[in-house]
């Protein structure tokens, strides 16, 4: 009997899965995650070469980099970039296009005049900086990069160029490392190469991205006016007013621990967090970033037409949560002696650090559809309160153990346990609100 109950259960289970992975949702979701599998196979294979080519040390300059660029990216276009989706006309749309690279162009000039203004200071606060001062000058390009691929995903995004958006992403991956490995069998090892290659992927990204659209994009620059711009700024305030607090709070809650290491330990400390965190986190990234962008346009169109969302939003936690089972079950237990095998000896400390995050990142990647539900019901005030709860509490836990531990991995783990409480939290909330909107469009209808 009890063989027979749970014979049942599989075979509903399957079912579930089966029904899932047939949905038009699903199958967007694959044509991009199908190529995004490419970029992270070219990923994944270059990263051995990578790490035997440059020092922890080098990494930790890119991790630095890197995460203040993503820090700048919050506020360049005031998230007005993820407005583009929600208006039913394209021409409202492009509006809100340009509206965006507009404020790109002037919060680039801002951070441009504070870089000179505030280089000797933040230089002077991390160690892995002291010596690279001219690091902080090129931020804004690395900035303003960020910023028009950002604009351009959301766009291709509400056209449904999938398929650009795969390929723009393979060779974001693929420029960059192949310029890394070539320079650094070129010239030598050095954190300059890594960071020329970041920059260079995004550039490539770009081109791929306005290519195909030029012509609409060049049309509504000639055709923009400011009162459509300024009427589609007043319409979507909410995402200035809390989904760029929203975006900050949780760039600010995972750059903390890059800053927070640079600042209390070694270079190499952030090397090894920076390495172990980037090869846990690209592929979650790959697949949940393909959900979150299909989703959104999905539910976003079904929400404007008045239909039921909340099926899909199911589908997709079931589906998630059996794709993520068990390769977070095997980095768990085992991600120490894979990158030690994989990487050489020196980086099985990156491996600790994955296994320590493991649980969080797995929760990250179940949530893809979770963070849509806010903005799509524009409920981002909600959000914006459990970020900073969350980012409080990680933060000020994370700076109270580096305070009284010399073992980051400490800190490191209760910064894990922290955030994964709100990220189940978060899940729970938005489960919560759908039903609560699939609630009130019955009661229309009837």
């Amino acid at each position: 009997m009890e063989n027979r109950k749970k014979g049942r259960r599989m075979s509903t289970l399957g079912l579930r899965f089966h029904d899932a992975i047939q949905t038009p949702l699903v199958r967007n979701i694959l044509k991009i995650a199908g190529g995004n599998v490419l970029a992270q196979v070219v990923l994944l294979g270059t990263a051995p070469i990578l790490t035997r080519l440059y020092s922890p040390e080098d990494f930790g300059v890119l991790a630095l980099f890197t995460t203040t660029c993503a820090m700048l990216n919050c506020f360049s276009s005031l998230c007005y970039e993820r407005a583009i989706l929600l208006p039913k006309e394209d021409r409202d749309a492009l509006s809100i296009v340009i509206l965006g690279g507009v404020i790109l162009i002037v919060t680039t000039l801002m951070v441009t005049c504070l870089t000179f203004l505030l280089n000797a200071a933040i230089n002077s606060s991390f160690p892995a900086l002291q010596t690279n001062a001219h690091l902080i000058r090129i931020l804004p390009l690395g900035m303003i990069l960020l910023g028009i691929w950002q604009i351009l995903q959301y766009w291709n995004l509400r056209r449904k160029q999938f398929h650009r958006l795969t390929a723009s992403k393979v060779s974001e991956t693929g420029v960059s490392s192949l310029f890394k490995i070539f320079c650094g069998l070129s010239f030598g090892g050095g954190f300059g190469w890594l960071i020329g290659g970041y920059l260079l992927g995004y550039a490539a990204s770009i081109l791929i991205q306005a290519w195909g659209e030029l012509f609409s994009l060049g049309k509504a620059i000639r055709t923009a006016s400011f009162r459509a711009m300024k009427e589609q700024a007043l319409r979507y305030k909410s995402f200035p007013l809390f989904a760029t607090w929203n975006y900050l709070l949780n760039q600010i809650m995972r750059s903390s621990v890059v800053y927070c290491l640079s600042y209390f330990y070694a270079p190499s400390i952030v090397g090894f967090f920076s390495v172990g965190s980037r090869l846990l986190q690209q592929p979650i990234l790959f697949l949940s970033d393909a959900v979150q962008k299909v989703y959104f346009q999905k539910s976003a169109e079904d929400l404007a037409h008045g239909r039921d969302i909340i099926r899909e939003f199911r589908r997709i936690l079931i589906l998630l949560s059996l794709i993520g089972g068990v390769p977070f079950l095997v980095l768990l237990f085992f991600g120490a002696p894979i990158f030690r095998v994989v990487f050489g000896g020196q980086w099985e400390t990156a491996g600790v650090y994955a296994q320590i995050m493991a649980p969080w990142f797995f929760f990250i990647f179940v949530g893809a559809p979770s963070n849509v539900i806010y903005e799509v019901l524009q409920r981002q005030k909600i959000k914006l309160l459990l970020n900073g709860a969350k980012s409080f509490l990680a933060v000020a836990g994370l700076i109270t153990f580096a305070v009284l531990s010399k073992d980051p991995i400490e800190a490191l783990g209760i910064y894990t346990v922290v955030n994964c409480l709100f990220e189940v939290s978060t899940i729970a909330l938005a489960a919560f609100l759908v039903a609560k909107q699939t609630q009130a469009n019955e009661t229309i209808h009837v």
